[in-house]
């Protein structure tokens, strides 16, 4: 059996099927952006689609399965802002 690069395995199509869209969001400017960013971060490159809890809330879905890493935080206003990347 022989993949075409132009068709996505089954898998790939049903687990793009149970993610939300923010989450495909996500990947796809981490992707884009090729560095660390923080959850505020994309919320801003997301032209503010979505609420900025919502996003916040995907990023540490995303973080919790293991897609994104937390690279380092900064302290920010009384608390640590996390800034992520794709995981290695």
């Amino acid at each position: 059996m022989t993949l075409d690069p132009e068709i996505p395995p089954p898998w790939v199509t049903a687990l793009f099927t149970f993610l939300h869209p923010v989450q495909i969001a996500t990947v796809e400017a981490f992707k884009w952006v090729g560095e660390p960013i923080s959850a505020f971060g994309i919320y801003q490159l997301l032209d503010r689609t979505w609420p900025l809890p919502t996003v916040r809330y995907h990023v540490r879905r995303l973080a919790e399965q293991g897609v994104l890493e937390v690279r380092y935080s900064q302290p920010r206003r009384g608390s640590a802002e996390r800034y992520y990347g794709l995981a290695r």
